[in-house]
């Protein structure tokens, strides 16, 4: 066996371990998490432990429904998102010896 064939045996029993050890992942996430921490297999057990107890601590506030309430307020959020891309898009489009505030407030 050459050491490639070895490798390869290796990354294939880390991978289908990893998949029984977090069924709930997606063999995309395992794979991706297993990739960037270059093959360490016991950093990739580390980093998907605590995916996993973060994904359950914020499952624990999230409400059991959605209650969108009054439609007012995601159009007043949504317009005060969109001043803040003009007064963004303002500051950038703003020449240095002209005012910022003009290009703000039109």
């Amino acid at each position: 066996m050459s050491g490639e064939q070895i490798m390869d045996e290796e990354f294939d029993m880390d991978l289908e371990y990893l998949r029984m050890m977090f069924p709930g992942l997606s063999n995309d996430s395992v794979l991706d998490v297993y990739m960037a921490n270059n093959g360490d297999l016991e950093a990739t057990i580390d980093m998907l432990n605590q995916l996993e107890m973060y994904t359950v601590e914020s499952s624990d506030t999230l409400p059991d429904t959605l209650d969108i309430g009054d439609i007012s307020e995601s159009i007043s959020s949504a317009n005060c998102g969109t001043l803040k891309l003009k007064n963004v898009a303002g500051e950038t489009g703003a020449s240095s010896s002209g005012s910022t505030e003009s290009a703000v407030t039109s």
